[in-house]
Order: C-alpha cells, then structure tokens, then sequence
C-alpha cells in the first residue's frame, strides 16, 4: 500500500544523499544494541514514553542521549546525564492513537534538537564525558541491585515488615536434606543409563 509519509521520507533522505541512512527490516537484540554502541548520540524526540528504554539502553552502555523533556524518561536523565529538547503539548489528532481521543502529547522542537545534536558534535570531549556520567548514573540507579534494593524497601513499608524478602531461599533448596540430596545424586547417576550410553550407571566413567 502507498504511505505518503513513507515516501515523502524517503524523498528527504534521498537528497540529503550519503549523510543519512535509513534502515529497514527486523534487527535482533544484539544488533540493535551494537548499533547503538558505535553511534555518537542517542536521539528520540518522542511524543510520549512509558519507561523510555531506548535512551536507558544508550545509557547504560555509555551514549550521549538527547530526547524530548517529556514523560517517562524524565526519572532517569538528570541534569549531567542527557540533554533534553523543547517541546509543546498538543492534542492527540483523530486516529492518531488508540483512545487517544481527548489526550495530548508533546511535539518536540527540531530546532532546538538541531542545535542540541550539533553541540554533541562539536564537543566529542564533553560528549565523551557525559556519555560516562550517563553510564556511571545508570548502574548505581537502575542496575538489578539498585532495583531490588528499592523494591524490598517499598515492600517493607507497604506491609509493615523489615528484612529482605528471600531470607529463607537456600534453607528451603530440594537438595538441603540428606534424603533429597541422595535422591538428587542417584538421578543424576541414571542419566547415562537412560541416555543408553551404559548398561548400568557404575559403567559410565564421567
């Protein structure tokens, strides 16, 4: 089907010529994050975002980033850490969104993203600097410990509790009791007896 903002796209990348390129097609995870590990900057003028995940990526693995001030992305680029792009509320046009009837969402200022990119640019030093503030600040904030940290302590005072929420994890592992732990031993024994690589598990030299 013809797409008029597709073609009227591709008709700009077109004259810009070899400066820019578009890139088609299902990317795996890897690839996605290795094409954002070699970029210079991070960019998203979104309209609206639930976590942000892209600019988290970029930033954790120590891109520069520059996205709309707007929305869910606020909670993670602190001042030092990205750089954030103007932008007005307007309403949510008809079909636009799902139920977005009545809502508003941000348009993002290009100009000011413009002048924001080319300060990136043309202070690879500064870049460099806040790209490793923007890492240093993810992994003290949204690494997987500083996550649980923040749960067990917002479980805490939901239920009026204290401690962590797995003081009982290797108490309670199968394998704790001596009568579990034979079992345990014994079927790993028979694995090569019911693989039949041997006719008995005493056969099997592991």
């Amino acid at each position: 089907d013809m797409d008029p903002a597709q073609d009227a796209l591709e008709a700009r990348l077109a004259a810009i010529g070899p400066r820019a390129q578009a890139l088609y097609g299902d990317l795996s995870d890897n690839e996605i994050k290795n094409l954002v590990r070699v970029c210079d900057v991070f960019v998203s003028l979104h309209r609206s975002e639930g976590f942000g995940r892209g600019m988290a990526e970029a930033m954790a693995l120590g891109r520069p980033a520059i996205a709309t001030g707007y929305s869910g992305n606020l909670d993670f680029m602190v001042p030092g850490t990205g750089l954030l792009v103007d932008y007005r509320l307007v309403p949510v046009a008809a079909g636009a969104y799902p139920q977005g009837d009545g809502q508003v969402w941000a348009e993002a200022s290009a100009e000011h993203a413009s002048r924001l990119i080319e300060q990136v640019l043309d202070n690879p030093a500064e870049a460099r600097a806040m790209g490793a503030r923007a890492r240093a600040f993810m992994a003290q904030a949204y690494s997987v410990e500083a996550m649980g940290r923040r749960y067990v302590a917002h479980f805490n005072r939901r239920y009026a509790r204290r401690g962590t929420l797995w003081e009982g994890r290797y108490r309670a592992t199968v394998i704790e009791g001596e009568r579990y732990f034979l079992l345990a031993s014994r079927v790993i024994e028979l694995c090569p007896v019911r693989a039949q690589l041997v006719s008995a598990a005493e056969d099997y030299r592991w």
